[in-house]
């Protein structure tokens, strides 16, 4: 009888080994065998509507997996204890990740941030084009909330200022970043950029509110890529602006028109209705033209403190600008201008 239960015993412990032995390698082979084919990382998009069997779908269609029954049987098996919902998001899947890393990603929004870059631009309908290609949120969806004055002047914003309050750069986003968290952190990041190198202090030293700076360097940034002449340029129209004279800039005149590609205006086009016409109304137009580069927006808090109030452009048609205080100055350096105009053709 001992011998007997002796004999069971060794049965019993080599009928657990293997079912142990097994169980490892089912576990190994479903949950934590290397999947991913060597080679470079992947990045796979999840959208609101995409479930498990989608993604699958996609990673075997781009032969992403060495296994995908492996990973499918995880999936099974997940689905029958407590479900297997994915979370949308930009995931990066780097060579030789386990299925169950792949999973666990998948399920709890474990995403990669987007460099979502904003750069010069002319109109927030532009702005909304650039986040549509970068982020989940189409176009559409960003052009919404713009149009939604509600929602905007919540945040201080409105379709003419938002220009104002955006500053150019590269920033770590969520690609599932919606549109209301976006602009959120947006003015969040442009208050902290003002707060910065007395840059609060010296546009009040220049009489202007930081709006008002963003929208001098947008006409700086139209009238000129010349960089040692912007600050000249900047110091010239807040020159104007304490004289209480028109600005009379041909780029507002261009943004009014909605012309950009213009190439030269003429007379008529000064006769534009329009709040962005400085050649008609005094004053700074109604928003920035553009969305202005952080230099030109250095340029403007370090305007040159000059007595220029005319710029024409050079008669080396080389793209700068000559400057002049008075008025027969300026006449002479136009017609330097027209006279190397007509030499030209």
């Amino acid at each position: 009888m001992i011998a007997f239960i002796k004999k069971m015993t060794v049965v019993v412990i080599v009928v657990l080994l293997l079912i142990g032995l097994i169980s490892g390698v089912l576990v190994w082979w479903v949950a934590l065998r290397n999947n991913v084919r060597q080679g470079d990382s992947y990045t796979l998009f999840v959208r609101p509507f995409d479930d498990m069997e989608d993604v699958l779908d996609r990673l075997e269609d781009d032969n992403i997996l060495l296994s995908s029954s492996s990973i499918e049987s995880l999936v099974v098996l997940l689905h029958h204890y407590d479900g297997c919902e994915i979370r949308p998001g930009r995931y990066i899947l780097k060579p030789g990740m386990r299925n169950i890393d792949i999973v666990r990603k998948l399920r709890h929004g474990w995403q990669e941030p987007v460099r979502l870059v904003i750069n010069s631009m002319r109109l927030p309908e532009n702005f909304a084009a650039s986040v549509g290609r970068q982020l989940m949120y189409d176009s559409a969806a960003v052009m919404a909330f713009i149009s939604d004055s509600a929602q905007m002047n919540a945040l201080g914003l409105t379709y003419e200022n938002l220009f104002a309050n955006i500053v150019e750069n590269t920033y770590e986003v969520w690609w599932t970043e919606k549109p209301s968290e976006l602009f959120a952190r947006l003015v969040n990041e442009n208050g902290k950029y003002w707060a910065k190198n007395d840059r609060l202090g010296r546009a009040e030293r220049l009489g202007l509110t930081p709006e008002q700076i963003c929208i001098v360097a947008s006409i700086v940034d139209c009238e000129s890529h010349y960089k040692p002449e912007l600050p000249t340029i900047a110091g010239l129209y807040i020159n104007r602006l304490k004289k209480d004279m028109l600005l009379q800039s041909d780029p507002t005149v261009k943004f009014a028109l909605k012309d950009f590609a213009k190439k030269r205006i003429l007379n008529a086009d000064l006769k534009c209705n329009s709040p962005y016409n400085t050649y008609i109304y005094k004053g700074l137009p109604p928003g920035p033209i553009c969305l202005p580069n952080q230099s030109t927006i250095e340029a403007v808090l370090n305007a040159e403190n000059t007595h220029y109030i005319y710029m024409c452009a050079d008669a080396s048609l080389n793209g700068t600008h000559r400057f002049a205080v008075t008025e027969a100055e300026h006449a002479r350096n136009a017609a330097a201008y027209h006279k190397a105009i007509r030499g030209l053709r």
